[in-house]
């Protein structure tokens, strides 16, 4: 059974933003996907897979073309790292702690067991919930959370 979790977080501090774009930008911000009954043994880390990046935009950052907030979009989404490992007690301590982390600013959305409508057949647990996380990650990439 798996327990998904879709976190949000300020990587703003992450990133050289150009001074051409900062009074544009206020925040960029991470969007993870993580099951916390993923619990292998010996490993104290969540795996945490990259759904997307958002930058945040000021209000003068709201006010420019469309073709130019894409543009930043893009520009620093490119750099993003990918999926991420996280250890456990930060993360659950994002969870039930938020606002001890000022600097991270998390939000979390707590989605529990997701249920796809897909039966696999003949394959071992590790490629069913690798294609599992594939599919819920796919679907938060069309339907973004945040």
């Amino acid at each position: 059974m798996l327990d998904i979790y879709v976190m949000s977080v300020s990587e703003y501090d992450n990133y050289i933003v150009s001074s051409d774009d900062e009074d544009s930008i206020t925040d960029i911000r991470g969007v993870y996907m993580f099951d916390r009954s993923d619990s292998t043994v010996g490993i104290s880390v969540y795996k945490m897979f990259l759904i997307y990046m958002k930058v945040i935009f000021t209000e003068e950052g709201q006010n420019l073309a469309e073709w130019e907030r894409n543009f930043l979009q893009e520009k620093y989404s490119a750099d993003a790292f990918g999926d991420v490992e996280w250890p456990y007690h930060e993360i659950d301590d994002f969870i039930d702690h938020p606002e001890h982390y000022p600097l991270h600013r998390p939000k979390i959305i707590h989605f529990g067991d997701i249920k796809v409508g897909i039966e696999f057949d003949n394959c071992d647990d590790i490629v069913e919930g690798t294609a599992l996380i594939e599919m819920i990650r796919t679907y938060f990439q069309v339907y973004p959370p945040f």
